[in-house]
């Protein structure tokens, strides 16, 4: 088992102890006992909820700083109110009703869920933006691995000028946009053919296809500057 989760069970069974000692040391009033129920609630959600969390299973958020955040707060607060509530009924202050204390803490446990429901929904659309920047980067990302594979396959005279354009291939804004497809093909045939002359050895092309493989790569950067 996670050690996370261990360490979440053993504070939340704590917890839950501390409020039954409460419960009979205390003048068991319906208040009181409402309010128990509603804090061991707040503990157990706290502990499955965090317990996932803390596993990595079904529940993978983005923001995984602000969830456990909401989490405690939501056992912070419900805690907090039942507290007060009893407290003023010890003390004969008033006396809450069990149906109204019941509704307020509905209405904190309703609240806290929007919010998490909200993260999750963050979760799904920074997810989207994520996948779509990869689908559209795939494509550069490949020519640059291309380039540094032919780079590693070249002869010693021969490798440094092909790793130069390699380099800038790698260096270069890796998103794809439809105004600079004429470059990046003629640079995809380009490279092709460098592949071809290094694997036969004719290093008399080289310099001239890395050459204008670079020209290219620098055209397209300009276009892309533009069309952004």
């Amino acid at each position: 088992m996670h050690k996370n989760f261990i360490r979440i069970i053993a504070g939340s069974v704590i917890g839950i102890a501390i409020l039954t000692i409460l419960l009979f040391l205390l003048r068991r009033t319906n208040l009181l006992i409402t309010a128990y129920l509603w804090s061991v609630f707040a503990m157990i959600v706290f502990a499955i909820s965090l317990g996932f969390w803390a596993k990595g299973v079904n529940i993978k958020y983005i923001l995984n700083a602000a969830f456990p955040i909401m989490i405690k707060s939501y056992l912070a607060v419900t805690t907090a109110i039942a507290a007060i509530a009893v407290l003023l009924e010890i003390c004969k202050i008033t006396s809450m009703h069990c149906g109204w204390f019941s509704l307020i803490e509905f209405i904190v446990l309703a609240f806290f869920t929007w919010k998490i429901l909200a993260l999750d929904t963050g979760r799904e659309v920074i997810n989207n933006v994520e996948q779509n920047i990869k689908l559209q980067t795939v494509s550069w990302k490949i020519v640059a691995f291309e380039l540094a594979s032919v780079a590693n396959r070249a002869t010693i005279n021969d490798k440094d000028t092909i790793r130069k354009v390699a380099d800038a291939a790698r260096f270069a804004d890796p998103m794809e946009h439809p105004g600079v497809n004429n470059e990046v093909n003629s640079i995809k045939e380009l490279v092709a053919k460098l592949n071809e002359a290094v694997n036969s050895g004719n290093s008399t092309e080289i310099p001239a296809l890395c050459t204008n493989i670079e020209l290219l790569i620098k055209e397209r950067a300009a276009k892309l500057l533009i069309l952004k």
